[in-house]
Formats: C-alpha cells, sequence, structure tokens
C-alpha cells in the first residue's frame, strides 16, 4: 500500500473561481466555460499567490496528488491546464457532490489521505472517510473559532505559509485524523427505537405546485414561472449571505442568449409565499400560538453560505404579527430553529430508492437544554416537499425529545409541492404514511 497522499478541492481552494459560477449554474453555461477559460477570455487566477507552484513541487516530489471537485470535468480540465497545474488527468475526480462522496478506489490505496479545501464540506467529506483534513481560507479570528468549534477540520490555514506548514506535519506523521462526537452537542433519538411521527396528509400545505420536468407544462405559464424561482431561486439562495438576502441581492446565470441573467431575489418570494400561507392558513383555522420550524439543509449549516428557509421563518413571523395587528389572522405564529443537521446526509434527490424518514433522523438534532414549550400548532417548513420524509423526521424529532409541554398538532407547509402528471400527490403522501407506520 502507498504512504501518503493529498486530495485538494479545486474551486476557491487553487483558484478564485466567484465570477465562473453564474457559468455553472446553467447547462449552456456549463458547456461554454471551457472554451472561454482555454481562449483566455476569462481570467484564471490563484486563490493563493504561489499554490499552483507549490502543488506541482509537490507532485515532483513524488507526492501522489489529486483534485477532487464538484465542478464538471471539462471545465475541470480547462482551469487545470490554463493554470498550469501538472496532475495527471487520472488523478482528477469531477462532479464529486461532496461531502456525500462515492467510494473510491484511491480511498483504500493509500495509508493515510490528506483532504485540502476551503469549505466545511470539504472537511466533512475528510470526517466521513476518516481523513486529517485543512480548512483553507482567508479567514478571521472569529470565522476560525467558530469553524474549529462546530467543524472541527484537523488545521485551518489563513495563507500558503500555513498551508505548507500543516502539510509537512501531514507527511511528517504529526498531522492526523481525529475522532469527533458531533452528536453529542444535540439531543437525539434512536431511529430504531423511535415511535414515528407522520404527519397527516391533509395538514400539509403548499404555496405553488412545482413541476420539474419541462416537458409537462403544457405551455402553461405558471409551471414554467414557479420551475424558475425554484432553480434560480428557491434553491441557489443558500449561495447568499444572510446581508445579501437582506438586501434583496439576486443570483446569476449564464443564459443561451449569451448574456448573464438574474433570478428573482429570494426576499421578494417571502412576502408572496406567505399571502399563499396566509390563505391555507385561514383554510386550516389555526388558532393560538404556532411554532414554525425550517427543515434543515442535508449538510449541516455551515457548509453553506446561508439558511434560507430560517430567514423566511423569521420573516414570516414579522409579517404575521403586523397581520394580526390588523385583524387578518388570531394567531401568533413564532419562528422556533431547533433542528439542525450535525451530519452530512445525501440530498433527497441524490438518494436511491425509496424515501425513508428513518435515515433522517441518524443526523437530526436538536439542541439541548431546550425549555418546553406549549402552543396550539407546529409547522414543519421545508422548500420543497416530495414524499414528506424529512418533514416527518423533524416531527418525529421534536416527538420524541420531549420538547413541548402537550401533545401538539404537527402540519407541513411548503414553498412548492413537486408534482407530475397524474399524480395524486395527496394519495401518494397518505399512503407513504401509511407504510412507514406499518414499518415497510
Amino acid at each position: 500500500m502507498n504512504s501518503r497522499a493529498i486530495i485538494f478541492d479545486l474551486d476557491d481552494t487553487i483558484f478564485a473561481t466567484e465570477e465562473f459560477k453564474p457559468y455553472l449554474r446553467t447547462e449552456f453555461g456549463r458547456e461554454t466555460i471551457p472554451g472561454l477559460i482555454e481562449r483566455g477570455e476569462i481570467e484564471v487566477r490563484e486563490r493563493h499567490q504561489g499554490v499552483v507552484e507549490y502543488i506541482n513541487e509537490l507532485i515532483n516530489n513524488g507526492i501522489a496528488i489529486f483534485i477532487f471537485s464538484d465542478s464538471p470535468s471539462a471545465y475541470c480540465f480547462a482551469i487545470l491546464d490554463k493554470g498550469g497545474v501538472n496532475v495527471s488527468r487520472d488523478n482528477v475526480y469531477c462532479s464529486q457532490h461532496k461531502p456525500t462522496v462515492d467510494d473510491n478506489n484511491i480511498f483504500t490505496s493509500y495509508q493515510d489521505i490528506l483532504v485540502v479545501g476551503d469549505s466545511p464540506k470539504d472537511i466533512y467529506f475528510a470526517h466521513l472517510r476518516a481523513f486529517p483534513s485543512i480548512l483553507l481560507g482567508r479567514l478571521s479570528k472569529k470565522s476560525c473559532e467558530y469553524y474549529n468549534r462546530w467543524t472541527k477540520p484537523s488545521a485551518i490555514c489563513t495563507n500558503l505559509d500555513e498551508l505548507k506548514s500543516a502539510v509537512d506535519d501531514y507527511l511528517n506523521g504529526q498531522l492526523v485524523f481525529q475522532q469527533h462526537d458531533f452528536k453529542k452537542n444535540y439531543d437525539t433519538v434512536d431511529p430504531d427505537e423511535c415511535e414515528l411521527t407522520t404527519i397527516p396528509s391533509e395538514n400539509m400545505g403548499h404555496a405553488f405546485e412545482y413541476w420539474p420536468n419541462s416537458d409537462d407544462w403544457d405551455d402553461v405559464e405558471d409551471r414554467k414561472k414557479v420551475w424558475f424561482e425554484v432553480k434560480r431561486s428557491i434553491k441557489v439562495a443558500k449561495e447568499l449571505t444572510p446581508s445579501q438576502i437582506e438586501s434583496s441581492e439576486r443570483v446569476a446565470f449564464y443564459n443561451r442568449n449569451k448574456t448573464i441573467g438574474y433570478g428573482k431575489a429570494f426576499k421578494a418570494l417571502m412576502w408572496v409565499s406567505f399571502q399563499e400561507f396566509l390563505k391555507w392558513a385561514k383554510k386550516e383555522k389555526l388558532t393560538g400560538k404556532i411554532y414554525l420550524v425550517p427543515t434543515p439543509p442535508s449538510v449541516p449549516m455551515e457548509c453553506n453560505k446561508s439558511f434560507p428557509m430560517l430567514i423566511l421563518a423569521e420573516w414570516w413571523s414579522k409579517y404575521a404579527y403586523f397581520a394580526r395587528k390588523k385583524g387578518e389572522i388570531n394567531f401568533i405564529l413564532e419562528h422556533f430553529y431547533i433542528v439542525e443537521r450535525f451530519w452530512p446526509t445525501p440530498p433527497a434527490h441524490m438518494s436511491n430508492g425509496r424515501r425513508e424518514v428513518r435515515p433522517h433522523l441518524e443526523t437530526l438534532g436538536t439542541y439541548k437544554k431546550i425549555t418546553k414549550n406549549d402552543g396550539t400548532a407546529v409547522i414543519i417548513l421545508d422548500d420543497i416537499v416530495t414524499s414528506g420524509t424529512q418533514m416527518n423526521a423533524v416531527a418525529t424529532l421534536l416527538t420524541e425529545v420531549g420538547i413541548f409541554k402537550n401533545e401538539i398538532p404537527f402540519y407541513g407547509y411548503a414553498f412548492a409541492r413537486t408534482t407530475r402528471p397524474g399524480a395524486d400527490v395527496s394519495e401518494l403522501l397518505r399512503l407513504f404514511s401509511a407504510s412507514e407506520i406499518a414499518g415497510s
């Protein structure tokens, strides 16, 4: 078995690639960007001056160097070639969907592997494989303290000199993987022993219908409109910081007309979706104190720049306050950020087979020492609902941990519900709930 290898992330670790991202967000952009890089129409710049020379030096010294990137292969090869990284193409792995990377032969071909990246996703990828890791970035002291507490890389480096020193420590056997118990900060449940709480299908609501396949739009303008809002506003809002969302910034995309356009501001959708939520809440005759609990993403929160559904819940609570003052509603809506994903799980759209509740419970927890609360209902909030598994997982966790003083009804509400031709979604949700209860 070979001794040691190093895996480098590509985007924002080796090269500064913020201006490439609008291209990587669309199919046409992904087809276009390699040519632009090769022709020098977009400048390739190092993220840390001298890092390419350092990587090539490691390669020349016989260190096995690999590149693992979430970006597509044509783009990766173009930027590596243009940037002068002398890594073998056989050592470049693209479209990896970190942190939950598929098994790879190199993982068992070396005694140890170091992962170097700029994102907590890279660090959790290393944790999942029991590899040591380095978080590399121009980070403030406060940010370093935060990542050391929650993400726990083996080392944090804020410049190239610090990286060289940490890599030397690794090659000398001094920087090693350390196992951490991420679960200890949370109250959790045993997925195999707990009783599942299932939100009744009649308690599930949504603001809009999301038709993921454009062939099913049938010239219905609303289907196209919602598709764009989901793809270009909702799903990418996590790439914006909270302050960017608050200031109504929009995410950029490279279009087929060879121009860069922008999705709708996520903040603009908050008010529109809240109006639909109010219609549903009145239909459900909600009263009293309602807790609004956002469903966490598939990765720990620090892996994204923001938690959009939490921001949505906070704003809906503000909207509801003024709606109640005007006499438009007779309930209090309180955002309740209590459930966190402490360990990565594959995103629902990448999971094979049937979507189930119990696997989610292995990676979810509530914050400790939470005072028991009373209320009249809990609404689990998500961006897109298909089967409702994540909502049911959150409802189960809250019930089993005993967050509420009294037995309390659960509801689920989403910005959009995934819809396909001929699908009676309410019936599918009912059948899914029945199968979960039966344990099938």
